[in-house]
């Protein structure tokens, strides 16, 4: 996209005598044809979304969708056609420019790229600098083939002795002009077709530098929407909470736990999300999501996927702060918790503390058998990250799903998938098996 407009423009066939220009057009003719080479052997995403390493599904692909444009790049059909035309021809390098389909193929890649970043922007800003870049060059190559032609381009392009200048000087004489006259800042030339091209860079200028600008403003507003939309929000239940004459402690302890809940949700219902997905992807999604639950729970390892699938589209998405008791000894308990991250301390009565519970344990599960009450207290050492499963969730589990049920009951199944609980060092109660519900 650069060489090939440079050397139609500015170099002839019989005038390639430039060392550098020389090397790029060798390494271009050789990166080529090793892009097809190693396009074969370069995994792809199925429709799935999985990686593909297959080799004959790589060339069955490869073939389908870039093969013949890449082919059309890889070959250097220039060369070829100076075994067949006279030497003294200057159309030949024009063939060059069949290498230019490349761009198809990068711009879809950049697309897809762009469909898998978290923040696309930057990459959106960086193929608008590229297209400008692109642009002023492109320009300057066509301007100077006009040039060549013009009766005066001296005092067009206001430069002394224009055409006797080595092309580097003149390459970099007609770039200032373009830019210049893409902002508007250029006289106007003398005869009809400078003055057609300048008006056409100009207008060129013009809608690349609008379109470069919107852009930049969309994606600058795009990046902030979020938190903008979410800092009005919390303005909203401060200035409600005010109202309310609530204690500026609790006020703040409220705005904390609201914060750790975006943090982690990133103001998005999963609930909400799941239920507008089809069956099949919210299965697929849900497995993916709470395989780290899966992971550190054997005992869902004997549990048919059904069952699995159902129970992980029950959990909810929870948060505690510091200080903050899950579960207090004596209520009445309606959820059990799953501990995605955080630490959380287990208190017992008057013996106190008796262990910890941290990533990968759950706490809770007796009130999901039984009304059970809570036989001990369960505080967040540090913020936490919660999945809770209620019980009115889990009793339609246990209704459409009994032998899971049972086998999710096991004692040996629930001791064997247990974390074993960093007891107190004072304390000489293992508490790996004990349950808060009784």
């Amino acid at each position: 996209s650069f060489s090939v407009p440079y050397r139609c423009a500015f170099i002839f066939p019989d005038k390639i005598s430039s060392f550098w220009y020389i090397c790029m057009e060798i390494i271009s003719d050789v990166v080529f044809p090793l892009d097809v080479i190693v396009n074969f052997f370069t995994a792809f995403r199925d429709k799935n979304g999985m990686h593909q390493w297959n080799l004959d599904a790589i060339a069955l692909n490869y073939a389908k969708s870039w093969l013949l444009v890449d082919l059309c790049s890889a070959f250097t059909w220039d060369r070829i056609a100076y075994v067949f035309v006279d030497a003294d021809s200057n159309w030949p390098p024009f063939l060059r420019f069949l290498r230019l389909l490349t761009l198809l193929k990068l711009q879809v890649r950049l697309t897809n790229m762009e469909r898998h970043l978290n923040n696309p922007g930057t990459l959106k800003l960086f193929r608008l600098g590229f297209i400008n870049v692109l642009a002023v060059h492109w320009c300057t190559c066509i301007t100077h083939t006009v040039a060549k032609q013009a009766n005066d381009p001296n005092l067009w392009l206001g430069v002394q002795d224009y055409l006797e200048h080595e092309n580097a000087m003149q390459y970099f004489s007609l770039m200032y002009w373009v830019s210049s006259t893409m902002l508007g800042d250029r006289s106007v030339p003398q005869d009809l077709g400078s003055v057609l091209l300048t008006i056409t860079v100009f207008w060129a200028g013009f809608l690349l530098y609008f379109t470069i600008f919107s852009s930049l403003i969309t994606v600058i507003a795009n990046m902030n929407l979020p938190q903008i939309e979410y800092n009005n929000t919390k303005d909203k239940r401060s200035a409600y909470m005010r109202k309310l004459l609530v204690p500026m402690g609790l006020r703040l302890k409220i705005m904390d736990y609201f914060d750790e809940m975006h943090s982690v949700t990133k103001g998005v219902d999963s609930q909400k999300f799941m239920a507008e997905l089809p069956r099949h992807l919210q299965q697929e999604l849900a497995v993916f999501l709470y395989k780290r639950i899966l992971d550190s729970l054997s005992v869902f390892g004997e549990c048919t996927l059904p069952f699995l699938t159902a129970l992980l589209m029950s959990l909810k998405v929870a948060c505690c702060l510091e200080g903050d008791a899950l579960c207090l000894e004596g209520d009445f308990g309606h959820e059990m918790f799953f501990i995605i991250s955080g630490r959380v301390d287990i208190f017992k009565g008057k013996i106190g503390k008796i262990g910890t519970l941290n990533e990968g344990d759950f706490v809770g599960e007796g009130v999901l058998r039984d009304d059970a009450r809570r036989n001990a207290t369960v505080k967040a050492t540090t913020a936490c990250t919660l999945y809770t499963l209620n019980k009115e969730d889990y009793n339609a589990l246990q209704a459409a799903y009994p032998e899971d049920s049972k086998i999710f009951w096991t004692a040996n199944m629930l001791r064997r998938a247990s974390k074993k609980i960093v007891s107190h060092e004072k304390s000489s109660i293992d508490v790996s098996t004990l349950d808060v519900d009784k």
